[in-house]
């Protein structure tokens, strides 16, 4: 009798019991915050799954009736329960991040933010939701944009914050970029320093100089017959100068071309990562759903690095390349990284060393060509140091030429390496923390995004969206706001190798040549075609040259 009265019970109220397994697994998630694929299924369906199993038992359904007519209800009755509990919490009071303000759909899901990658054009979302909200701008159920120069050292020095979960969404991957614990980010970031000290990077400078040489040979070669992609040519350029500097010279893209598609890899790649590491609970549920071939293009780089690290380790060290001191080639210290480590970090070296570099160049052109009065002047400071004819060196004049270094930092505020930032998270069990005036809770995600830091007019006055070098020799910037190579312990460690080489890639192409954009460009189109993807993405750059001599 009893048996009965629970069966009936339970029977008329299934639809209750279905919505309050979504209440369930709503406080499931937020408890034990799941990443596994299998069992954040087994939360979503167990439930239902279940309680399918029970109604039938007591209820004696045949299996028609219960796959067919019972189960999908519930499963759908769960679902929006728990759909419908995880959105009033996170636009309730009761939600830490309550007090922010930003749009209804970013404080819902990220899926929106993960739209906005995925197209390329999150730089600019974040910049528009500053000037609306200020900047405390709640991006995510549980992340924060902030774009208060204040909120740097906080975010990116201190103990309190470490790398997000976005770094570590691919667990093959244990580079530099991707290890989040800062004790052992620390412990490798050591290997790089050696390589990428003063002292080494002056070393570095004979590949630039030799490089910046042939593709000299190369646009004299092409500019009479030719309409140039310059921003393809910079590409190979820094594809050969990463792969001199790396691996003691691998790569000759400048004159054979990009053959194996080695530059666009690396890019689709960087993209890519980006997009799984939006959601990390659903990076392996979007891999699925979108056919994202991350694995397959991590896999190739690191055969390609592989290949490339044998061929310099049997090659010897002829000079001091960077694996010369990853290896610790000539025995200093006696520590040497092994090998699967190598693979993982020369990956890292082919793609920070190349893709990142020659953008940075292609968006000074785009700037310079845009701005024919700033090309001359500074076209004339180069010929003051360094007359036609005159080789342009690794030499410590080029570190003093005012315009030209104004040049590089106006074009890095205005296109800075990583638009968006990096994401720090306050980790659980630490408590809140103070930032930049407002209290951060645990847990919370915070980016803080240089593309609209460097914009801002309140640290870059007088046209902070121009194109002005002049700014930074009249010092009318705030430099504590100027984070274009990231910052802190987890900034880039090429950022002086990066500047070395665009300033003799710069004055040497400049000395020998004059430039203008192509026969019917239209330069609106090149910032409209940059993509946010991490590190920007760019898209062709057709110009004609001259040669001055």
């Amino acid at each position: 009798m009893v048996f009965q009265q629970t069966s009936q019970f339970l029977f008329e109220t299934r639809w209750a019991l279905s919505g309050a397994s979504g209440v369930l697994s709503h406080l499931l998630f937020n408890r034990i915050e799941p990443r596994n694929p299998f069992v954040i299924s087994l939360i979503l369906l167990g439930q239902p799954l279940l309680l399918q199993t029970l109604f039938a038992f007591t209820q004696e359904l045949t299996f028609p009736t219960l796959f067919f007519q019972t189960f999908p209800l519930i499963t759908i009755i769960h679902l929006l329960s728990l759909s419908l509990s995880v959105i009033i919490y996170r636009l309730s009071p009761f939600h830490p991040l309550a007090k922010y303000p930003g749009p209804v759909i970013c404080k819902i899901t990220k899926f929106w933010t993960y739209e906005r990658i995925r197209k390329g054009d999150r730089h600019r979302y974040f910049q528009a939701l500053h000037a609306q909200y200020g900047p405390f701008v709640r991006t995510g159920p549980n992340q924060l944009t902030i774009a208060d120069a204040a909120a740097i050292p906080t975010v990116m020095s201190s103990r309190y914050f470490q790398k997000a979960e976005r770094y570590g969404v691919l667990q093959n991957t244990r580079n530099l970029l991707s290890i989040r614990d800062i004790h052992d980010h620390a412990a490798r970031r050591k290997y790089w320093d050696k390589g990428m000290n003063t002292h080494a990077v002056q070393g570095y400078s004979g590949f630039i100089v030799e490089r910046v040489g042939k593709l000299l040979a190369v646009l004299e070669q092409r500019a009479a017959k030719e309409i140039i992609d310059l921003a393809a040519i910079m590409s190979c350029l820094s594809f050969d100068v990463m792969g001199d500097f790396a691996f003691g010279g691998a790569f000759n893209l400048l004159e054979e071309g990009d053959k194996q598609g080695y530059a666009r890899l690396i890019e689709r790649s960087l993209g890519l990562q980006e997009e799984i590491g939006a959601i990390p609970w659903a990076s392996r549920f979007i891999m699925m759903a979108s056919s994202l071939n991350v694995d397959q293009d991590v896999q190739a780089i690191r055969k390609f690095s592989f290949e490339t690290i044998k061929s310099r380790v049997e090659k010897g060290g002829k000079c001091r390349d960077l694996i010369y001191y990853l290896i610790d080639e000539d025995k200093e210290d006696g520590s040497a990284l092994p090998l699967p480590t190598l693979i993982m970090e020369a990956s890292l070296a082919i793609a920070a060393g190349s893709d990142t570099t020659s953008t940075m160049m292609s968006n000074m052109w785009y700037y310079l060509l845009s701005n024919p009065s700033a090309y001359k002047k500074l076209q004339r400071e180069i010929d003051s140091e360094f007359p036609p004819g005159v080789e342009i060196s690794a030499s410590p004049v080029l570190g003093d030429l005012g315009y030209l270094n104004a040049v590089i930092n106006e074009a890095l505020r205005l296109q800075p390496v990583l638009p968006s930032g990096t994401q720090r998270v306050l980790p659980k069990g630490n408590g809140p923390v103070m930032v930049a005036g407002q209290m951060i809770p645990e847990g919370t995600v915070v980016q803080i995004p240089a593309y609209t830091v460097h914009r801002d007019p309140k640290y870059f006055p007088n046209q902070p969206e121009a194109f002005r070098p002049e700014r930074w020799l009249e010092n009318n910037v705030n430099v504590q706001a100027f984070f274009p190579f990231s910052w802190g312990p987890g900034n880039c460690v090429g950022k002086n190798f990066a500047i070395l080489e665009m300033r003799i890639t710069l004055a040497a192409i400049i000395q020998r040549f004059n430039i203008e954009f192509a026969p019917g460009y239209n330069p609106a189109e090149w910032e409209a075609n940059l993509k946010d993807r991490f590190v920007l993405a760019k898209d062709a750059l057709p110009v004609r040259l001259t040669p001055r001599y």
